[in-house]
């Protein structure tokens, strides 16, 4: 058995190609020693579904935190910052996380509602799935075969993609989403956030320019996103400009201003107190004392 090396980063085992039209998918494996973890809380840009191998850990969200240990599941979307606050027992904390962008798949392969259904805002269903809950066998098995698909010799992208597929479906029968009642509303809030991403190194990114983008009025748009993700726009924006801040750090030799630059930052005095309200940190503190879970 090939040993591993201790690097507590997500070690990526499947990423697509970035090629235009095709879905963004990337499956990752990490390993965490025991022990508490000053996590930020962050928001991502994608979809994630986290299977924990083995371990035990605790993860907290905006409102509670969750403990979960070896074959529980945790859901996240792209509305909530989430951050690994301990790693408990002292077994090593495996995981693996099966990422996609919202827009990845075609609406009537693939429904996000699921991922969504399970906000803290709107208290209808825990982000975790444990063994004991209906439906759960569907999921695991699925998510079990889609992992030996991405580590298989002869592995292929339509198969990894249907793999992924399925697991999606069980997802959302696990939380009974109904994804023709839901869709439409969802398919827009995943287009809006990530608009949001792709042009989050514009200054000039706001609510007046994302709704002409959208073809929406400003009032439009804000009474919508606020309603269905329990947040102001302008507050979403802000904190994926700390988040690109932060990985920005993390992955390129660059200085902090030149991180706060490229995430649309125009000011240091904005970018400095945009920096502590979101992390109650300061940069240098926030990328020494947050593991990356992409």
């Amino acid at each position: 058995m090939k040993e591993w090396m201790w690097d507590e980063r997500p070690h990526t085992l499947y990423q697509s190609k970035n090629e235009r039209f095709k879905p963004y998918f990337q499956f990752c494996e990490q390993h965490i020693r025991p022990g508490k973890q000053k996590g930020v809380p962050l928001l991502f840009p994608n979809l994630k579904i986290v299977r924990i191998v083995s371990g035990e850990c605790t993860w907290r969200l905006p409102r509670l935190q969750y403990a979960l240990t070896g074959g529980d599941y945790i859901i996240f979307n792209n509305l909530e910052p989430r951050a690994l606050t301990e790693v408990t027992g002292d077994e090593v904390l495996v995981l693996e996380q099966a990422i996609v962008q919202p827009m990845s798949f075609p609406p009537e392969l693939f429904s996000a509602d699921a991922f969504y259904l399970c906000r803290e805002e709107l208290a209808l269903h825990s982000p975790v799935i444990h063994p004991t809950m209906a439906h759960y066998a569907m999921l695991d098995e699925s998510y079990r075969a889609l992992s030996a698909e991405i580590r298989a010799e002869n592995r292929t992208e339509p198969m990894v993609y249907a793999r992924y597929l399925t697991v999606a479906a069980a997802v959302a029968r696990c939380f009974g989403a109904d994804t023709q009642e839901k869709s439409m509303g969802t398919l827009r809030i995943s287009e809006i956030t990530q608009y949001i991403h792709l042009c989050i190194a514009e200054p000039e990114l706001s609510s007046a320019s994302i709704a002409h983008h959208f073809g929406m009025s400003q009032a439009r748009l804000l009474s919508t996103f606020s309603e269905c993700t329990g947040m102001s726009i302008s507050k979403y924006i802000r904190q994926m400009r700390v988040q690109n801040v932060i990985l920005l750090l993390r992955q390129k030799r660059i200085n902090v201003f030149e991180a706060a630059l490229e995430s649309g930052f125009h000011t240091s005095s904005g970018f400095y107190k945009a920096f502590r309200e979101v992390t109650g940190m300061t940069p240098q503190e926030a990328i020494r004392d947050t593991i990356s879970i992409v």
